[in-house]
């Protein structure tokens, strides 16, 4: 072979957001490149290995049809089914085996890319002569899990058709808009059986996950859709997840503002993520957004215009978005009359906890600005109120840092506790790496730096081995423990506290 017959390609998808069409000119008002947009314009033809690198872009829910349809998919994501079966046939009729996965999608874009790789870690994907059973592999895909065995085609699908399994290298996605249907409480229930239920947590299929999240969005039908938990399974091939807040509205993060500069940075995180998964790009376009991420930081624009505010009529009230202590929101509901006001700017009651956010962290850039507003008190501050508690609970995404680390983490959310000479902590483990350490969350705030712990985790993976490590940093509740030793202790050791 070759060396311009390259083993394998990369292949791209990129979904964009509501509303948001390429085929404007340039010179008009309303071109406003999303950063979606910008990854697929972006992304080289071939690698420095001359794998070829392919790209699918989806201009989004709303960008097609007359006048009325683009309305009525804008504002209740009908049609979103539509765009997942497509890009899926895309992704069916080019993969051969050896290819590498990369998705992208903003808004309803990243739901869109998601919900993609939820159905190809629910069916796998079908060969290209078999594309005729996608719209039964897709009814199973769109059917909740606890339904599907009882569905009448179920084991016939899966018995019958050859489906195959492939890993998704890297799904990196901005500010994840998961509200299907009319987003008004009463409509509500009625416009979400047109669209059914879609799976967009992240399965173990999928390698690496980076979610960008905006701090200032108080638009309450653009309540964003973080992953929170992630499918365990023998041989699970995440490694790494990061979701990351930054500063601005929706726009802001995601792009598509008349002022790139807070998109700049959001952006410039999201390809430095893809090519350290090897994804090529131009040495000028990230040189470019380098230089332009630097220049003086905007303000986030308030994206509640006047007919999101004339929402507030029919009991559609703007809300801030949680960040960090979810149980804080929970006991503040458990404590607060439904008639109060308050809740107005909290998420809507949820019928089952809130349940911890899966390696949720704050971009440098948020925290230099409150910081900043901390130190002096001249020109714009920005301290949003919503990020107050976070800011000490939270630990900072650092780039020169992240860059750096040397052993892939592996993002778990378990059990887990830590034992010293003195006591036991229960605790939970965030993020791993059997070589490098681990990210704990732990239930009480102390200083720990310094300490050396034996952290056990209880999953069936990792039970009956124990990691010893100290304690690098800690930010209140969370802390990192860089281990100082290989896998394995045994039960003799000095540090081991007695059962």
């Amino acid at each position: 072979m070759s060396l311009h017959s390259p083993a394998f390609k990369k292949i791209v998808i990129c979904c964009d957001g509501t509303w948001n069409k390429p085929e404007v000119a340039m010179n008009s008002k309303r071109y406003r490149p999303t950063n979606v947009l910008r990854i697929a314009r972006a992304v080289s033809n071939v690698d420095e290995q001359f794998h070829h690198q392919i790209i699918y872009y989806d201009s989004g829910i709303g960008t097609d049809g007359g006048l009325g349809h683009r309305l009525i998919g804008g504002l209740t994501g009908y049609g979103l089914s539509a765009r997942i079966m497509k890009a899926y046939r895309f992704v069916c009729h080019n993969y051969v085996e050896g290819d590498v996965l990369y998705f992208f999608g903003f808004s309803r874009g990243a739901y869109t890319v998601r919900a993609l790789a939820g159905m190809i870690g629910a069916v796998g994907l079908l060969h290209a002569n078999d594309l005729h059973h996608l719209p039964t592999a897709f009814r199973y895909y769109n059917t909740h899990p606890k339904q599907r065995p009882s569905l009448p085609f179920a084991k016939a699908f899966i018995a019958s058709h050859h489906t195959r399994s492939v890993r998704i290298k890297f799904l990196g996605v901005w500010d994840t808009v998961g509200a299907l249907g009319i987003p008004i409480p009463y409509l509500r229930p009625f416009t979400k059986k047109w669209v059914g239920f879609f799976n967009t947590e992240l399965g173990s299929h999928v390698e690496h996950g980076y979610h960008a999240l905006a701090i200032d969005e108080r638009r309450r039908p653009f309540k964003p859709n973080l992953w929170s938990r992630y499918e365990q399974s023998p041989g699970s091939a995440t490694k790494d997840v990061c979701q990351v807040w930054f500063p601005g509205s929706h726009s802001d993060v995601g792009g598509g503002a008349d002022d790139t500069t807070l998109s700049d940075e959001s952006l410039l995180w999201m390809v430095n993520r893809a090519v350290q998964c090897g994804l090529h790009f131009p040495d000028h376009f990230r040189t470019d957004l380098d230089k332009t991420h630097r220049r003086e930081s905007s303000k986030p624009q308030n994206s509640l215009s006047l007919p999101y505010k004339g929402l507030i009529l029919i009991g559609v009230f703007p809300h801030k978005r949680i960040i960090g202590n979810r149980r804080a929101v929970e006991r503040l509901y458990e404590r607060t009359p439904s008639t109060s006001p308050i809740l107005r700017n909290l998420p809507h009651r949820l019928s089952a906890p809130l349940e911890p956010v899966i390696n949720e962290m704050i971009h440098e850039s948020a925290f230099q600005k409150y910081v900043a507003c901390e130190i002096s008190a001249q020109g714009s501050c920005y301290q949003p109120p919503n990020l107050a508690n976070a800011i000490n609970s939270l630990p900072v995404f650092r780039e020169k840092y992240y860059r750096t680390r040397s052993h892939i983490r592996k993002a778990l959310n378990l059990k887990g506790q830590v034992l010293s000479q003195q006591q036991t902590e229960d605790c939970r483990v965030l993020d791993f790496s059997p070589h490098g350490g681990a990210k704990l969350q732990m239930s009480e705030p102390a200083n720990r730096i310094g300490q050396t712990f034996i952290l056990n985790i209880d999953d069936p993976e990792y039970r009956g081995k124990d990691y010893r490590g100290q304690v690098a940093w800690q930010s209140k509740y969370s802390l990192g423990l860089k281990f100082l030793s290989e896998t394995g202790k045994s039960n003799d050791d000095p540090l081991r506290v007695p059962q």
